[in-house]
């Protein structure tokens, strides 16, 4: 036990030192890409994973695990990846000759610039009014607004099996769904934020707050809890970059709002709102993650064999030829050690770190290569939009997305980094609003404001 203790605070302690290494820096107060994912991969897999194999074993998930050395085989492999991730960064800016710590707070305290506003308005009220229309249409086929129902709720209404039917209803079909409602109204909100800070102008205030209520709405429409944290999150990270940090009381104050918001919603819905640290939000920042993630280690390739790359989306196995049928590993994990919430029409998937899925279809190379990509993209990522990119509002609108999106799917599949229709079609978008305003304004001037 005391060698166990040993290699995790050794562990934790190194990789922290990495992290700080690669991202620049980990304060809180200006984070980006690395320290975001730094905190998340602490917060929902590395401590809970670590009081697992010292010996916690209170958590409900555990009780499901078929073989407990498994335990212990997927802390080893986390602790790979909280030393391998930050040290393929570092070696990514060794190559490049950069200091991100430098890099990054040049970065910060430029101006963010503005270039044909008045064209990238206008467009992006027209892709904001085809987006809402769309939205209204949802929330039609639904048959109510779910933001009202979770605070208007009737009595016996059960938000669990209410949340599978909704996310169920599509228009037209799911890819208009999942990529023109839920994922270009939240971007484009975005947008609108970092351009009514940047201009100060009431048009783009007045169609942010247009966005950010639409927003709001599409992150509830499914009673999902931790989708509108997010999001507000990724509004904190945009002023983040774009004022040169946060003030420490404004910070602190957004944190103590977003854990009575978290706590309101659990209430409302009638979750578990026991204050423990193995129930309610808590136990399910802390464990639940970790728990599916040692499920991954648990079932494959044991009781079941290696995907062998089925978890490539559908569209991606019929371009290459293969026969076999698109599957994730967390919908493989939720059927078999969630079966009964299957039976009971309640079931979503069990996602975890993305080496979980990497390991699932690849076994321990697929792990080590999955640290690898996944870490040279975000050391790219970051590299290229604080050295490369001018600090436009729109590369600021954009690297929030990435920010956000990107530290959040580590939590997630790893082959979400391979292919992913959403940040494709958000990237074409911004591409497409930079150079259509560019063509309607060729002569309006170049713009930047200074941020203190």
């Amino acid at each position: 036990m005391i060698l166990k203790i040993i290699i995790v605070a050794m562990g934790l302690t190194v990789s922290t030192y990495l992290f700080k290494k690669a991202s620049g820096t980990l304060n809180v107060r200006k984070l980006n890409l690395i320290s975001y994912t730094y905190y998340l991969f602490l917060l929902q897999t590395y401590i809970g994973v670590s009081l697992m194999y010292l010996g916690d074993r209170g958590h409900y998930t555990l009780k499901y695990v078929i073989n407990e050395a498994s335990i212990d085989r997927t802390y080893y492999y986390v602790l790979l990846t909280a030393i391998l991730f930050p040290l393929v960064i570092m070696l990514v800016y060794k190559i490049l000759k950069v200091d991100m710590n430098t890099i990054y707070d040049e970065y910060l305290a430029k101006d963010t610039e503005t270039y044909n506003e008045k064209a990238v308005f206008f467009i992006v009220v027209a892709i904001s009014a085809v987006c809402i229309s769309l939205m209204i249409l949802l929330f039609i086929k639904i048959g109510y607004i779910s933001l009202f129902k979770i605070l208007f709720a009737e009595n016996g209404f059960n938000f669990k099996t209410e949340r599978i039917k909704v996310a169920q209803v599509t228009i037209i079909n799911q890819y208009i769904k999942n990529i023109l409602v839920l994922s270009l109204i939240p971007v484009l909100s975005y947008i609108a934020f970092t351009y009514s800070c940047t201009t100060k102008k009431v048009s783009w205030f007045l169609l942010f707050a247009v966005l950010f209520t639409s927003s709001i709405f599409i992150k509830t429409y499914n009673f999902a809890k931790t989708p509108v944290i997010f999001y507000l999150f990724t509004l904190v990270i945009l002023f983040i970059i774009l004022n040169n940090g946060i003030n420490r009381l404004y910070f602190y104050g957004i944190i103590a709002s977003f854990a009575i918001l978290i706590f309101s919603l659990y209430g409302v819905m009638g979750a578990n709102m026991e204050i423990s640290l193995y129930n309610g939000p808590i136990g399910r920042t802390l464990f639940t993650q970790a728990g599916t993630l040692i499920y991954h280690f648990d079932f494959f390739p044991e009781s079941f064999p290696y995907l062998m790359g089925r978890s490539f989306a559908g569209s991606i196995l019929g371009i290459v030829g293969s026969t076999m049928t698109s599957v994730r590993s967390a919908k493989i994990i939720m059927s078999f050690y969630g079966s009964r919430s299957v039976y009971d029409g309640i079931a979503g998937v069990m996602n975890a770190l993305f080496i979980g899925e990497a390991y699932a279809n690849y076994g321990s190379i697929g792990v080590v290569i999955s640290i690898v990509y996944v870490a040279l993209l975000f050391g790219l990522i970051l590299w290229l939009f604080t050295r490369k990119l001018k600090k436009t509002a729109l590369n600021v609108a954009l690297l929030g997305v990435f920010t956000s999106e990107l530290a959040n799917t580590t939590q997630g599949g790893f082959f979400d980094f391979l292919y992913n229709a959403n940040m494709i079609v958000i990237v074409i978008m911004f591409i497409c609003i930079t150079c259509f305003s560019r063509f309607l304004f060729k002569d309006e001037k170049y713009k930047g404001r200074t941020y203190d």
